[in-house]
């Protein structure tokens, strides 16, 4: 059983190279750290900062995690200072970075909170920053343009889920994860004390689990049983036997889980502390109750115990709401921002010696049919006295006289309208909010290069535009990955 991060950037880096990406990782294997409890400094700024700054010269494309303090900072420095030609020509790569949560540490509260503004200060510098949940995305937003935020979940194999419920007699709550500190695993084990007719199973191993071992056998709780280490096949069984996965976990170390989301596939309702991204991923599928409260944590899993029907209801809920959340989901999207990046790049060169329209032709071709789109067009406005309006149109497929659906995009700079940005899709695809995202933050950055070429918004341009999705349209409803094409 490996860390939720660690599998979420394999299947990453699988599903890239499948699409026809070169791909090379530069992990803290690369780069020796040192550990001290909690506290980790890796030797980035010594050791690694030459290894990086030769590996990613030569990339189109660099993809950073973190926060790691000292490596993903240090790596978000290196790389914006990437070299330039003789000629001026912008020869960085591209920046993606990936904020996965939070740096909190118990007993360090002020120098976290200086430490995670400074490093979302320093994310500025990517020309994508993906985070997993919306609540991040907000909180994101406050350091670095919207435009350059987006949301994409990490996801779970939707076949694990096997065909039927296959749970035990007695009431069954599981923890999975690494036992450290912050996973909350004390807050589980204080309410489950003399909880009868509950089993209590801990999968997964880490530095506290003797500590743990030792608490529950003091309190004489012989109904929690601790299995160690476990293969990825016996968690899946464990899930399947289970009636509740618990995720306790303390502070904002904790930002998505993706735990609950293999328990939830397999049926398991799903219990969490409050955190931000942690009850996003939840939703309607399962129950939360306030960090650290064992009380309420008892509550609830007596509640679950004794309401069979709620138990039922929610389960089927949370394997509905699960199968949502896949890795070639995951996959699809960042290689849309990927290839959404590198058109608005190419689009942004060929400004400098092809007349407008075509450029803009040119973008449309090169980015829109990543994500499904048949059919559209942008109108602008060139600025100036008299204004002169651009239009650009393409036929992106032989399915556009068959359209479902259109979507009308606001093309904004300088906060005003610049032009609108029109798409239709396939007959039998309807505009999800993941794609609305990405083609609103397309028109934003298309604007933005269009005002480094001259160009200044005029006013409103007439038609109706489209509002973006709610809130609470996140994960509503399952995206069908268009066919799309690959970057070489």
């Amino acid at each position: 059983m490996t860390s939720g991060i660690a599998r979420s950037t394999g299947h990453l880096r699988e599903g890239m190279e499948q699409a026809g990406f070169d791909v090379e990782v530069l992990s803290l294997s690369d780069v020796p750290r040192v550990c001290l409890g909690e506290v980790r400094i890796s030797s980035m700024l010594w050791r690694g900062s030459r290894q990086l700054l030769s590996r990613a010269t030569s990339r189109d494309i660099v993809h950073i995690h973190g926060p790691v303090p000292t490596f993903s900072d240090l790596s978000l420095l290196f790389t914006a200072l990437g070299r330039r030609t003789k000629r001026g020509v912008n020869r960085r790569p591209l920046i993606v970075y990936t904020h996965h949560s939070e740096i909190d540490l118990p007993g360090y509260g002020p120098l976290c909170a200086l430490y995670n503004r400074s490093h979302k200060l320093l994310a500025r510098l990517a020309d994508e920053v993906i985070v997993t949940t919306p609540a991040y995305a907000k909180e994101v937003s406050q350091y670095v343009p919207s435009e350059r935020v987006s949301v994409v979940p990490w996801g779970t194999d939707e076949q694990q889920a096997p065909p039927e419920f296959r749970k035990r007699d007695r009431f069954t709550v599981l923890f999975v994860g690494q036992i450290r500190p912050y996973k909350g695993l004390d807050t589980l084990l204080a309410a489950i004390d003399g909880l009868e007719d509950v089993d209590l199973h801990v999968v997964g191993t880490g530095h506290r689990e003797h500590y743990y071992r030792q608490l529950a056998e003091e309190r004489g709780l012989d109904h929690v049983t601790f299995h160690g280490w476990q293969s990825d096949e016996d968690v899946r069984r464990w899930y399947e036997q289970a009636h509740v996965l618990v995720l306790p976990s303390k502070t904002r170390a904790e930002a998505f889980g993706i735990v609950l989301l293999e328990g939830m596939v397999a049926g398991c309702v799903p219990v969490a502390s409050q955190l931000p991204g942690v009850t996003d991923v939840v939703g309607n599928a399962g129950l939360t109750f306030p960090v650290d409260d064992d009380l309420a944590l008892r509550e609830t899993l007596v509640r679950l115990r004794d309401d069979r029907q709620l138990r039922l209801r929610l389960a089927e809920r949370a394997r509905e709401r699960g199968a949502l959340f896949t890795w070639p989901r995951m996959v699809f999207w960042h290689k849309a921002i990927y290839e959404r990046l590198l058109a608005l790049r190419r689009f942004e060169r060929a400004l400098r010696h092809t007349p407008v329209h075509l450029a803009l032709r040119s973008l449309m071709w090169d980015s829109l049919s990543t994500i499904g789109v048949v059919s559209a067009s942008i109108r602008i406005s060139s600025g100036g006295a008299p204004a002169e309006v651009v239009e650009a149109t393409v036929e992106l497929s032989d399915e556009a006289q068959d359209r479902a659906s259109s979507l009308a995009v606001p093309i904004i700079a300088r906060g005003g309208l610049l032009g609108v940005l029109t798409v239709s899709s396939r007959a039998d695809h309807q505009f999800n909010d993941f794609e609305t995202q990405w083609l609103t933050s397309l028109a934003q950055r298309v604007g933005s290069v269009l005002v480094r070429h001259g160009f200044s918004p005029p006013g409103r341009l007439p038609g109706e535009l489209n509002p973006p999705p709610p809130p609470d349209a996140w994960m509503r409803d399952e995206v069908q990955p268009p066919r799309s094409r690959s970057v070489a």
